[in-house]
């Protein structure tokens, strides 16, 4: 058996095509069910236009620095002015602070203006003592 003209066809396979099997003959034809899935790059949607009547808000907290939400997306520190789109339904306001129980407001807003939220500072319990042995 002569295993000289195997080698040379798989030197020249691997020249053209870049593979050998260990047993110098060439790797099998893939099948077009071994080709590899590729997925096609997602591309996000744009963003959906508000419906609604547009209406400028400032939010604003005591203490200030509070992070506000609207409807649950973060819209920053306080004070912040932020425009809502008015469709008749209630409107989630909240104001989250470390240190601070949050505060939340639901409404459904009527005119331009402040929404102001009131921060309570958390209860901090005092440690307690340990008896002494």
């Amino acid at each position: 058996m002569n295993l000289a003209a195997p080698h040379v066809v798989c030197i020249a396979l691997a020249f053209w095509f870049g593979a050998c099997t260990g047993d110098g003959t060439p790797p099998p034809t893939p099948k077009a069910d071994d080709a590899p899935t590729t997925t096609a790059p997602t591309i996000d949607a744009p963003a959906a236009t508000p419906t609604g009547t547009p209406m400028q808000l400032r939010l604003n907290s005591t203490p200030v620095g509070a992070i506000a939400f609207v409807n649950g997306k973060q819209i920053g520190a306080t004070p912040i002015s932020h425009t809502i789109y008015v469709t008749g339904a209630p409107v989630e306001f909240a104001f989250k602070l470390a240190g601070y129980q949050p505060a939340t407001y639901t409404f459904v807003p009527q005119v331009a203006g402040e929404v102001h939220g009131r921060l309570v500072p958390v209860a901090i319990e005092p440690p307690t003592a340990t008896p002494s042995p």
